[in-house]
């Protein structure tokens, strides 16, 4: 695949701002939960989608580097949330530039991507969950509650992001939307 000026653009800008939100420790609070919503998870997926793998891959190591940097050393944690963020994305890469990519402006092609951003969150949850269990398991279930099991924690996990999840969909199916139709971004 040739990278075009946008791509490399779209990659430094998204990977600017994953880089950013990530060493800031920039989040969005979501009400009534005791969270706060990463909003990297929207560069990701928009990197994939207007920067290709190329540009995912440098949203994500933007997201691992900024972890390391700020000085929250879990090398565990990182390596999992690593390892899950970039399986995840370039699925999610995958697919969108054999289904979705060449739809433009359609009903179908924003019912795609939500589709396709809901299977990679629910993807990506479902790696890091059992990444976490198998690496850190009595640290992560600490999280939850101890000696809960691997079912019900993703199932607590699901419930607790679906909210984050809406959030990222709704903004990265608002700029999937606004950009100038007929422009192919890869």
């Amino acid at each position: 695949m040739k990278l075009s000026k946008t791509m490399i653009t779209a990659a430094v800008i998204l990977s600017i701002l994953e880089f950013t939100v990530m060493f800031w420790k920039i989040y969005i609070p979501i009400p009534n939960m005791d969270i706060v919503m990463d909003p990297g998870e929207l560069f990701i997926t928009l990197g994939a989608a207007y920067a290709g793998g190329i540009g995912m891959t440098a949203v994500v190591l933007a997201r691992t580097a900024a972890t390391l940097l700020k000085g929250d050393l879990n090398i565990t944690l990182t390596a999992v949330s690593f390892a899950s963020h970039i399986t995840a994305a370039w699925g999610f890469f995958a697919i969108y530039r054999i289904y979705i990519r060449k739809e433009k402006k359609t009903i179908k092609q924003l019912l795609l991507w939500a589709f396709l951003v809901a299977v990679y969150y629910l993807f990506l949850m479902a790696l890091f969950h059992t990444l976490s269990f198998i690496f850190m398991r009595s640290s992560y279930l600490e999280f939850f509650s101890p000696g809960t099991g691997f079912i019900p924690t993703y199932l607590i996990m699901v419930r607790i992001y679906t909210k984050e999840l809406l959030f990222t969909l709704l903004l990265s199916t608002t700029v999937l939307y606004i950009l100038p139709p007929g422009k192919d971004y890869r």
